[in-house]
């Protein structure tokens, strides 16, 4: 007899046959220098490929997921197209620098044991908008001067469609929006050894559409739209330790969705909002080096309500 999963096998089949077109499509034309702000959910990452081999030992999980250890794959693409504005000089300056872009992302995990519950298989995104950027203000070269502004910030405004689909294939959410996104950092220089901070804020509206959302379908006949909220608070932290010389970074981030005006058959079987965080530590590579890192991470996504905690181990390569 045919099981649910596999009745299911061509449509995941076809998912991780697109995903894998578009991402290698995407390492001729991206350039990933860093992906640091990816952990805490800056919107800052450089674009560019970063594919993650992972060891995923779920801690506990819900709903028959398994708890055993698996392997897997992480991955993230970003590429950003300048409409207009002036691009980021690669000199300090002090000016506020404002761009209008378009841009593409995907992320997602893919556990070998399909029944692992360890995030979304694919979040596929399109934005576009508005981003301001202020700069450090330097001192004049040759000079001794402090510097008049040692911090950099970050304002994004974007309207935004996507698509989320779940681990276990039993939930694809379509949805329109629009986003604003905030951060601070710290400049790089003498100046910021310190151990440096990158706040990052995200507050998004959506329209969701749940025409394929099993659980939902499970309790509430009535498929229509709805709207719901998502904030993200993110940020990393350098440690004061380092590594074969490389410093060693912790990110942080928390995601919380939550449906506007829930019918009570929705709110009573708890799928009305979500809580997500994740933790890591990070050791920058090279190019020939690849990035490491470990995680912990609990709660669940829009697209799975079973609640799960994971840590994962994996080493990262990017993709220029």
């Amino acid at each position: 007899m045919q099981t649910p999963y596999a009745s299911k096998a061509p449509r995941r089949l076809l998912l991780l046959i697109s995903c894998g077109a578009l991402l290698v499509v995407a390492s001729y034309s991206g350039s990933a220098e860093e992906v640091n702000a990816v952990a805490s959910g800056s919107q800052q990452a450089t674009d560019g490929l970063t594919v993650t081999p992972e060891i995923f030992t779920p801690a506990s999980s819900g709903n028959g997921s398994s708890t055993s250890t698996t392997l897997g794959l992480d991955y993230s693409y970003k590429k950003t197209f300048q409409i207009f504005g002036t691009p980021i000089p690669q000199q300090l300056s002090s000016s506020v620098i404002r761009v209008g872009n378009a841009q593409i992302s995907t992320t997602g995990k893919i556990p070998a044991d399909h029944n692992a519950n360890v995030g979304d298989l694919l979040d596929l995104s399109g934005l576009m908008g508005l981003e301001w950027y202020w700069l450090p203000l330097a001192p004049a070269p040759g000079t001794q001067e402090t510097p008049q502004r040692t911090w950099a910030g970050d304002i994004t405004l974007n309207a935004k469609v996507s698509l989320e689909e779940g681990p276990h294939l039993s939930t694809t959410l379509y949805t329109y929006g629009a986003s604003l996104f905030a951060s601070l950092q710290g400049a790089a220089g003498p100046q910021a050894q310190a151990y440096i901070t990158w706040p990052s804020f995200l507050f998004e509206f959506a329209r969701v559409d749940p025409s394929n959302d099993s659980a939902r379908k499970a309790v509430e006949p009535n498929l229509s739209n709805y709207n719901r909220l998502h904030e993200r608070v993110g940020g990393g932290i350098k440690l004061p330790v380092t590594l074969k010389g490389r410093d060693i970074k912790f990110d942080a981030k928390y995601d919380h969705w939550h449906e506007v005006s829930p019918p009570d058959s929705i709110a009573t079987a708890h799928l009305s909002a979500q809580t997500y965080r994740a933790y890591s530590i990070l050791l920058p590579g090279s190019k020939s080096d690849p990035d490491w890192t470990v995680t912990y991470s609990t709660g669940n996504v829009p697209t799975d309500q079973a609640a799960a905690k994971v840590w994962s181990l994996g080493w990262s390569w990017k993709f220029e």
